[in-house]
């Protein structure tokens, strides 16, 4: 990825942004901050912003929120914005990114998945470890669910996952 973003005005960067008309998660999700953290669709908003949002640095500078996921952090009840470490991520984020329920990430906590860290009371794995899981468990291709995976990690969408988006679609369309 050498590209570093688009060069664009100080209002056109939100043209840019990958929440902007996701193709699997709704407008909603970059808002489901629970008891201080992303969770469930936020989780799953949290790895298109960290690692797929091509304005994440536009958007930390000029977003300021309450309980929304931008900029590559998320802001608190209060509008207090947290800034995750890069390298790390905590279940719910490991979750998402795999694809899977936290508890199923907990039972994988130690002997599969090593715990990088403990901090504050939760689990932080690091981010090529859960990349190494992820090669292991992924749902085969040509599923909608490694679909939805290809399209919250920014994964080129490959050919057979395409094709069932668009049996699924035409099916919906009858």
């Amino acid at each position: 990825m050498g590209w570093n973003g688009p060069h664009v005005t100080d209002d056109g960067w939100l043209d840019y942004a990958a929440c902007r008309n996701h193709p699997v998660l709704g407008p909603d999700a970059w808002f489901e901050v629970v008891n201080g953290r992303p969770q469930g669709q936020g989780a799953q908003a949290l790895i298109v912003c960290r690692h797929v949002c091509p304005v994440m640095q536009q958007c930390r500078e000029r977003y300021h929120g309450v309980e929304a996921i931008a900029g590559g952090g998320w802001f608190d009840r209060l509008g207090h914005f947290k800034n995750p470490v890069d390298a790390l991520l905590d279940v719910d984020q490991a979750a998402a990114y795999l694809g899977i329920d936290v508890v199923r990430v907990r039972r994988m906590m130690g002997h599969r998945l090593p715990v990088a860290i403990h901090r504050n009371g939760k689990s932080w794995f690091r981010f090529e470890e859960v990349v190494r899981i992820a090669k292991i468990y992924d749902p085969p291709h040509g599923t909608l669910r490694r679909y939805k995976l290809h399209e919250l990690r920014g994964e080129p969408v490959c050919l057979d996952c395409r094709m069932t988006v668009d049996v699924n679609l035409s099916a919906c369309a009858s």
